[in-house]
């Protein structure tokens, strides 16, 4: 019989060839795809998929430490005013860390917890994703390993001070940003959850990379950690090893396979 989790493999597949290409996808297609990251992460199908085909140990991502990364740089999350994890490859560049922060003013000694006169640093992690083989000291912030319940209540942008978890940015997107108004993607009683995605929507337009607004970099940096983990890679070998040639190809989101599957 085929795998009931057939919809599964091919929603890892489409993370890995087309949102891991050299090609940055349209926003209406990273919009579009949340509503996949949010079954696959937030709705537990790949972790379900993986204990039904009796895989060892746990599914999981490898992914930027945002905290970590904040810390070997000098900086404190709550004094980051915008700022993202990061990850992903774009024109052959792997971003990090991408953001501003409140900093002692070098000049004057003002701290950075005052209310005027401090400094402001601005900065990223990059590298050459031809050069992903070498490590240094910043390889394990950079590509910490995490279960998928981990990676996800993790820090995932910073505006504020205030943290935000990926789990609450894949929720944004595919509920508030993927067409739902605010009000009917949270509720109108559900104050804390509202608050939180006025907070997430604020980061819009306030950091940048190559070009790519910042929240969706983060949301393609999410995606393609999950394309790209070697996890994803063992389950949808494990999937298709279940599959007859002639079962017929289905999505979770109802696109039709890429040619030649």
């Amino acid at each position: 019989m085929p795998s009931p989790y057939l919809p599964v493999a091919e929603d890892l597949e489409w993370l890995r060839d087309d949102w891991c290409s050299a090609a940055m996808p349209p926003a209406s297609t990273l919009r579009r795809g949340s509503g996949t990251l949010r079954q696959l992460l937030c709705g537990h199908m790949v972790q379900r998929a993986w204990r039904h085909h009796g895989l060892e140990g746990s599914p999981t991502i490898n992914g930027p430490d945002l905290n970590a990364l904040c810390i070997h740089g000098g900086h404190e999350l709550r004094h980051a005013g915008s700022a993202i994890a990061g990850g992903a490859h774009v024109r052959g560049v792997h971003y990090s860390l991408i953001g501003l922060w409140r900093t002692d003013n070098p000049t004057t000694g003002v701290s950075a917890d005052a209310d005027e006169g401090f400094a402001v640093a601005v900065g990223s992690v990059m590298r050459l994703v031809s050069g992903e083989g070498e490590t240094d000291e910043l390889t394990p912030l950079v590509e910490r390993e995490w279960k998928i319940g981990d990676y996800l209540d993790a820090p995932g942008a910073v505006r504020g001070g205030q943290v935000i978890s990926r789990r609450l940015i894949i929720e944004f997107f595919a509920n508030y940003a993927g067409g739902v108004h605010l009000d009917r993607a949270t509720g109108q009683s559900n104050a804390e959850k509202r608050a939180l995605f006025e907070l997430v929507a604020e980061l819009e337009q306030r950091v940048s990379v190559d070009e790519v607004e910042g929240l969706y970099f983060e949301l393609l940096s999410i995606g393609q950690a999950l394309g790209r983990s070697p996890a994803s890679a063992r389950l949808i070998a494990a999937i298709r090893a279940n599959i007859p040639a002639e079962a017929p190809p289905t999505t979770l989101h109802g696109r039709p396979p890429p040619a030649g599957r």
